[in-house]
């Protein structure tokens, strides 16, 4: 028996006993401030979190709820599951929505399992991420005007944002209207300040983010080999920006992209440098075609097309495998690239399919500087890839494992990075295959690990360990992903940015298997098994031996024989539909009513729900949010 309605009903009633009460600023659909009353009740329980709200709450608030509630609990010292916490939401808005509350609803659940009312003049804004760190949001001058309007003494914002758009909101906050505007980087901070005296001041400056300082690595010579590509990238964005005009906000922040390239070859993190190089590129020649006529647009892709055609990677050794196999690997991500503008090119305009362009085009330009180094290589120990066709097989299939649990669609980037794996296979290519199913693979994995994972502890160990440099030295790409998890860790400590610290657990996870791998797929080489069928998919082959029995009617052997062809049928297309995923070009809004849908059907764990709603939940608001925060990172390609 379902006893959930009747514990509700029962939260609701001791909820007019008592309560923690606290204000949080919030935007309504108008773009006007409006301030909200949050409460929030905990008994004991089994570790339900109910939410009862006035307008309609969306997936994302209930989804912040359960994570302020654990983080709440691992800072109280007490256990989740021994507590039901029902919040109440009551707002002058028919919608809440997003996660901007999330801070509040933390700090209401820990008092509510400490006893301990925080201060009363106390309102703050800031989604609560899975390590307890305070995560940016938009709106906060709005917000700041509903603050005003209610009296509150101490507004307390996310770490870098009592700055807007270079107007300093701390400080007229303390002019205009006697409100302290402080600032929080995580749940710690929030908690020293939300226990503060009423009416007091608490200790609080103005953020600067210091200065990115990493240690120097022990590079291998392998890898500096790559460093020598990214040099030569940088050099020609440099030659390419050259001509711009100086006081042009593009060449500003393009130049600040040399900078960070040069400080990071010289400390040894290359795949960092190359992400930067690579995405300045992108970003100038996507600008460069974007106002291109359609007719001219199609030159440039045929033109992209006609060097795909004539792409052709250099023979594997056991010297050079590996730089051929990052090639092929982007190789094939251009292709897919090219792929896609082809079959947009009658329904969408040059500006709307710049950006990919540009990326097609940067991929290829990799995948022959890459091509380059494995043909200088190439006069070596010849290696049969055929031996590990049966390894690399392995590794697909669990790669087709994640694709099954994932439905096409919800994550882009397993998407696309499986379709590539099973189009490597498909040519035979089967090193590169592994490559990019270990992006599949460990893309997934991390993911669960980061889903179950709550609070910093749990995240430290999660956290690539600089110690481990040496051993991924065993493999080019090990190497210099780990080296850029390195540095996304650092930039995770330096600016407090929950992606930072998600994109370096999935690189650390993606370095391991792709060590692994390596290693294994060199001893698979070394030992061929019985060799397998050559066709490079698997291949079915259905048999039948009809014995007629003259004591039956003959019709009956016919129904046999039709009832044969329909399996045959099935199963050919159960083969196409295992090795061929449907490309579905979903936006962002489009895969989190998909997400949704899945959730509520229970076709998917909250665990992955979470994951993937972290990436494609709210996208308007994340840009709102990046455009009003000073800068700080840039989105990360893969070169």
């Amino acid at each position: 028996m379902n006893n959930k309605p009747l514990l509700f009903l029962l939260l609701l009633a001791v909820f007019a006993a008592s309560q923690s009460t606290l204000y949080a600023p919030a935007v309504d659909a108008a773009g006007n401030g409006i301030l909200t009353t949050l409460e929030a009740r905990a008994v004991a329980g089994s570790g339900g979190v109910f939410i009862d709200v006035e307008p309609y709450i969306s997936v994302d608030t209930q989804e912040s709820a359960r994570t302020a509630v654990r983080i709440a609990a691992g800072k109280a010292g007490v256990s989740a599951g021994n507590y039901d916490v029902l919040y109440k939401i009551v707002a002058d808005a028919e919608i809440v929505d997003g996660p901007s509350g999330g801070a509040a609803l933390t700090l209401l659940a820990y008092a509510e399992f400490t006893g301990r009312a925080p201060r009363g003049d106390i309102a703050m804004t800031g989604t609560i991420e899975r390590d307890g760190s305070i995560g940016k949001v938009a709106g906060i001058s709005d917000k700041l005007d509903a603050v005003r309007k209610a009296g509150i003494k101490l507004f307390v914002v996310p770490f870098g944002q009592s700055r807007q758009g270079g107007v300093d909101l701390a400080m007229i906050a303390q002019r205009e209207f006697n409100i302290q505007m402080a600032e929080a980087r995580n749940f710690d901070e929030l908690l020293a300040f939300a226990y503060s005296p009423d009416g007091s001041r608490v200790n609080s400056t103005a953020s600067e983010l210091p200065q990115l300082r990493l240690d120097a690595l022990n590079s291998s010579l392998e890898s500096q080999e790559f460093k020598k590509i990214v040099s030569s990238q940088r050099n020609k964005l440099a030659a390419a920006i050259a001509g711009l005009n100086a006081s042009d906000a593009f060449a500003v922040e393009a130049r600040r992209a040399l900078n960070d390239s040069d400080y990071l070859l010289e400390r040894g993190y290359y795949y960092s440098a190359a992400n930067v190089v690579f995405t300045m590129k992108v970003a100038l020649d996507a600008q460069r075609v974007q106002n291109y006529s359609k007719a001219d647009f199609v030159t440039l892709v045929n033109a992209l097309d006609g060097r795909v055609n004539a792409f052709r990677p250099a023979n594997k050794t056991l010297e050079n495998w590996q730089w051929v196999s990052g090639s092929q690997a982007r190789f094939a991500w251009a292709s897919l690239k090219v792929q896609d503008l082809q079959d947009s090119l009658a329904l969408k305009q040059p500006r709307a399919m710049a950006e990919d362009y540009a990326s097609a085009l940067n991929w290829l330009d990799a995948a022959d500087d890459l091509n380059a180094v494995a043909a200088q290589k190439g006069a070596g120990t010849a290696l049969d890839e055929f031996a590990a066709r049966d390894f690399s097989q392995g590794v697909l299939n669990q790669a087709n494992v994640v694709g099954d649990r994932i439905a096409a669609g919800v994550d882009a980037d397993i998407d696309w990075h499986l379709d590539a794996a099973r189009q490597e296979f498909g040519g035979g290519d089967y090193l590169t295959s592994v490559f990019d199913s270990c992006f599949v693979i460990s893309y997934y994995e991390s993911g669960e690990a980061i889903s179950n994972a709550i609070g910093q502890d749990d995240f430290d160990a999660l956290k690539p360990d600089a110690s481990a440099y040496g051993q991924m030295q065993a493999s080019l790409w090990a190497e210099l992903y780990y080296a850029h998890a390195l540095y996304d860790s650092e930039e995770a400590n330096r600016t407090g940015e929950f992606a930072y610290l998600t994109n370096a657990v999935k690189l650390r996870y993606l370095s391991e298997c792709l060590r692994d791998k390596s290693a294994n797929a060199l001893v698979a080489i070394a030992n061929p098994t019985a060799l397998p069928s050559a066709s490079p998919l698997p291949s079915m082959t259905v048999s039948a031996e009809i014995t007629q029995d003259y004591g039956r009617d003959r019709w009956i052997s016919l129904v046999g024989v039709l009832l044969l062809a329909a399996v045959i049928v099935i199963l050919a297309l159960a083969v196409k539909l295992r090795f061929s995923r449907q490309e579905t070009g979903l936006t962002d809004d489009e895969r989190m009513r998909r997400l949704d849908d899945l959730l509520l059907k229970g076709k998917i764990s909250e665990a992955v729900y979470e994951r993937l709603s972290s990436r494609y939940g709210r996208p308007a608001k994340r840009r709102a949010a990046a455009k009003a925060a000073p800068r700080n990172a840039r989105k990360t390609r893969k070169k």
